[in-house]
C-alpha cells in the first residue's frame, strides 16, 4: 500500500515523452504524503505508479508495479489483504509464508480466478490490472469501497490515482462540480453527498463500494460485485447465535492485529469498549503492545454532564482500564484534549490534506491527531468502530416490538413490553399506554420525511437549477419503512453514505500521517452475519444493543453494561470558537461578503445567523456552528479548485 496512480492511452497515440511527463506530474501530487517507496513504470501510451507506506511487514517487499511483458500485463494496487492465509492456500502456498506481500496475492488471485475472486478477498483495497494485449483495463476496489479511488476517463485517455491532485496537476484544466457542492449544502447534516460515483472536480469520478470496472477505448462497463441481501438466520437456540456472532467478530478483529505494536481510539461507549474486550481475550494479540487514545475537552472549557450525556469519558475509560488490568491484560492509554486548537484556524491544512470540503470540523482534527500519534508511536495500524453503530451495537428500539406484532407473536410482545417496564421500573398503566402508542405506530402509515432546506445556505435559484429538493426527495425512496421494519432497517448496514465520508477522509489522513485506521465492526463478513440475524438478537428481555450488551458480556467491563448515557465528543467546539473572541466569526463573515454575488449562497441568510451565533457564543448550538464553518470552507474548496480566480466561480 498505499497509493496508486496511471495514465492509459488505449489509442497509444501518446509518446513516451508525453507519458513521462505526465508520470512525473501525478507522482509529485503525492510528495506531501508520507511514503516510505516510490515505484513506477512508465512506457509508450501508458504509466503505472505506487507510493507504498509499510502498514504492514510484508509490505516492505512489495514489488510495485508488477510487470509481465511476456503476456503485457499490467498492475498496481493499494492494497491490504486480512484473509492471508486463505488465499494462500487457494494460490497452493503455505498459508503462514511471510515472504509474499499482499497486493502480490491479489494479482495472482485476479489473475489466475478473475472476477470470481472478489468476493474471497477480505481487506482493503484497490487494483489495476492492465491487459495491454486484449487493450482493457480492469480496476477494482475492495466491498465496503475502503480505499479512495478517482479516475477521469473521456476519448479513450483514463487516469487514475488515490488522491484527486495528481489528476489536476497531469490534465491542468479540472473545474468545481458544483452539482456535488449543491448536494453538500442540500444535505443539513453530516452527510457529504448523494451520487456515490462523484467528487467535487468535474468530470473526475470514483469508484463506490464493491465496484469492478473494465475501461476500453470504446467504453466502460461497470459492475457490483457483491451487494449483500437481509435474510434471516435460523438457528437452533440463542446461544448458537452468540456463539457465531463471537467467534465472527473476534476474527473480524484478530485479522487486523499484524504488527507488534498496536493503536485503537477508546471512548467509555460499547463499540471501542467490545473490540478491545475481543484483543485482551485473544491470544493471538496477548504480546502486542497497545496504547489507546481517548479524546477529551480542552481543560479550559471542560463540559459537565448534562442529562444523558457526558463530553469527558476520562473516568469510564479509566475504569475500563482497571478492569482489563485486574484480568492481566496491560495497555498504555493517553488522552487527547487538543488544547488551544480550534476547528477553523486549522482548516487551511485540512483542505489540503482531504482536497474537499468536510463536516465534522473539531472530530476530524482529533481523528487525524490519532493517527499522527500512532505513527510517533510506531504503530502504523490504529483500530476503531465507528461503523458499530451499523452492526455490533445497532439499537433497534421499538422495532423488535413492531417485529413481534407483525409476525402477529402477540404473547411474546405482551411479555416483552412487562419486561421494559419491569427494567426501566414503570407503572402497569405506563405499561399499557406505552404498547397502545406502539400499535397504533405500527398500523399507521409511514411517511416520507419532509426535506426541510430551510437552514441550508443554498439560494432559491441555487436548489432549483441543480434540483436539490428532487434529488433529496428521490434518496428517501425505499426508506419510508426503515423505523418499523427491521428487514428494510437492515438494509442500511450496506451504507454507502457511511462508506463515502469514511473512505475519503480515512484515505487521505492515511497518506497525510503514515498510520491507517481499520474497523473491525465493518468487515465483510459481519455485515453479512448481522444482516442474517432476527431481530431477537438485537433486541431482547429489555436489553437494547444485545450483541455486544448479552452475547459479551463475559469479556466486557462491568461500567459499560448498564450504560444510559451516550458520549459527545467536541462537545467543546463552540468554547473553542468563541474563546477566540469575535476574530473567527469576523473571518467566517469575510468568506461569505466575498461570495456576495456568486448567486450560489444566501449570503444574507449566513450572515444573519452568523451573527446569531456569535451572540449566543459558547450556548450556540453545535451544528448551527459547524453548518456555519462547512458552508465557508465549501466556498473556498471552490475558489482552490478553479485556481483560486474568483471569475472562474460558477454564476447562477
Amino acid at each position: 500500500m498505499s497509493a496508486i496512480w496511471g495514465y492509459i492511452d488505449f489509442s497509444e497515440n501518446s509518446s513516451l515523452e508525453d507519458t513521462k511527463k505526465i508520470n512525473d506530474m501525478m507522482r509529485d501530487g503525492y510528495k506531501s504524503c508520507v511514503i516510505d517507496r516510490f515505484n513506477d513504470y512508465v512506457s509508450d501510451s501508458f504509466c503505472l505508479g505506487c507510493g507504498i507506506q509499510y502498514f504492514t511487514k510484508e509490505a516492505e517487499k512489495e514489488i510495485l508495479p508488477i510487470i509481465d511483458d511476456e503476456r503485457s500485463i499490467f498492475f498496481t494496487a493499494d492494497a491490504i489483504v486480512d484473509n492471508r492465509d486463505e488465499l494462500l492456500g487457494k494460490l497452493g502456498y503455505n498459508s503462514d509464508d511471510k515472504t509474499i506481500p499482499d497486493a502480490r496475492i491479489i494479482f495472482e488471485m485476479f489473475d489466475r480466478f478473475g472476477e470470481s475472486c472478489l468476493n474471497d478477498i477480505l481487506g482493503l483495497y484497490t487494483f489495476v490490472y492492465y491487459d495491454k494485449k486484449n487493450g482493457i483495463c480492469h480496476m477494482v476496489n475492495d466491498c465496503i469501497g475502503g480505499r479512495a479511488i478517482q479516475y477521469f476517463f473521456e476519448n479513450g485517455k483514463l487516469y487514475f490515482s488515490t488522491l484527486t491532485k495528481p489528476i489536476c496537476k497531469s490534465m491542468g484544466k479540472i473545474k468545481a462540480n458544483m452539482q456535488w457542492f449543491a448536494d453538500f449544502l442540500g444535505l443539513d447534516s453530516l452527510a457529504y453527498c448523494i451520487d456515490y460515483n462523484s467528487t467535487p472536480y468535474e468530470g473526475v469520478n470514483r469508484m463506490p463500494a464493491a465496484s469492478y470496472y473494465s475501461f476500453s477505448a470504446q467504453d466502460l462497463k461497470k459492475r457490483r460485485y457483491w451487494n449483500p441481501q437481509v435474510s434471516t438466520l435460523k438457528l437452533s437456540s440463542d446461544k448458537k447465535y452468540k456463539e457465531i456472532f463471537v467467534k465472527t467478530y473476534k476474527e473480524a478483529v484478530e485479522r487486523l492485529v499484524r504488527n507488534d505494536k498496536l493503536t485503537m481510539l477508546l471512548s467509555g461507549g460499547l463499540d471501542s469498549t467490545s473490540i478491545l474486550s475481543l484483543i485482551a481475550d485473544s491470544n493471538k494479540c496477548k504480546n502486542v503492545k497497545l496504547r489507546t487514545y481517548t479524546v477529551i475537552p480542552d481543560p479550559k472549557y471542560k463540559k459537565e454532564t448534562a442529562g444523558n450525556v457526558v463530553s469527558d469519558e476520562s473516568e469510564v475509560v479509566l475504569k475500563t482500564k482497571e478492569f482489563f488490568n485486574a484480568k492481566g491484560f496491560e495497555f498504555d492509554m493517553q488522552f487527547m484534549s487538543m488544547e488551544g486548537i480550534n476547528s477553523w484556524d486549522e482548516r487551511g491544512d485540512e483542505e489540503k490534506i482531504l482536497e474537499m470540503p468536510y463536516k465534522s470540523m473539531l472530530n476530524l482534527l482529533w481523528i487525524k491527531a490519532g493517527l499522527e500519534e500512532s505513527f510517533k508511536y510506531g504503530s502504523r495500524i490504529a483500530l476503531l468502530g465507528s461503523y458499530g453503530n451499523c452492526t455490533v451495537s445497532l439499537g433497534i428500539g421499538d422495532m423488535y416490538l413492531y417485529d413481534l406484532l407483525k409476525r402477529k407473536k402477540y404473547i411474546s410482545f405482551l411479555k416483552e413490553c412487562f419486561t421494559l417496564g419491569k427494567k426501566y421500573n414503570t407503572s402497569f398503566i405506563v405499561n399499557i399506554k406505552n404498547m397502545r402508542k406502539v400499535i397504533r405506530e405500527r398500523k399507521a402509515v409511514s411517511k416520507p420525511r419532509v426535506i426541510d432546506l430551510s437552514k441550508a445556505f443554498l439560494t432559491d435559484k441555487a436548489i432549483e437549477i441543480f434540483d436539490v429538493r428532487n434529488r433529496l426527495n428521490k434518496q428517501q425512496e425505499g426508506l419510508i419503512n426503515y423505523d418499523k421494519d427491521i428487514e428494510t432497517y437492515k438494509k442500511l448496514m450496506f451504507n454507502e453514505a457511511n462508506y463515502y465520508n469514511a473512505t475519503e477522509i480515512r484515505t487521505r489522513y492515511s497518506l497525510a500521517s503514515g498510520a491507517l485506521y481499520r474497523d473491525p465492526t465493518a468487515d465483510k463478513r459481519l455485515i453479512e452475519l448481522c444482516m442474517s440475524f432476527p431481530a431477537s438478537c438485537y433486541a431482547k428481555d429489555g436489553t437494547p444493543r444485545r450483541l455486544v450488551r448479552e452475547y459479551l458480556k463475559e469479556l466486557m467491563p462491568d461500567n459499560t453494561q448498564n450504560i444510559h448515557y451516550y458520549g459527545r465528543q467536541s462537545s467543546d467546539l463552540a468554547d473553542r470558537i468563541s474563546g477566540e473572541g469575535s476574530r473567527i466569526y469576523d473571518e467566517i463573515k469575510q468568506v461569505y461578503i466575498q461570495n456576495m454575488n456568486s448567486g450560489f449562497i444566501d449570503v444574507d441568510k449566513a450572515i444573519s445567523e452568523l451573527e446569531n451565533i456569535r451572540e449566543l457564543g459558547s450556548e450556540a448550538e453545535i451544528f448551527d456552528i459547524l453548518r456555519l464553518e462547512y458552508s465557508a470552507v465549501a466556498l473556498e474548496m471552490i475558489k482552490i479548485i478553479n485556481g483560486n480566480v474568483e471569475k472562474n466561480v460558477t454564476k447562477l
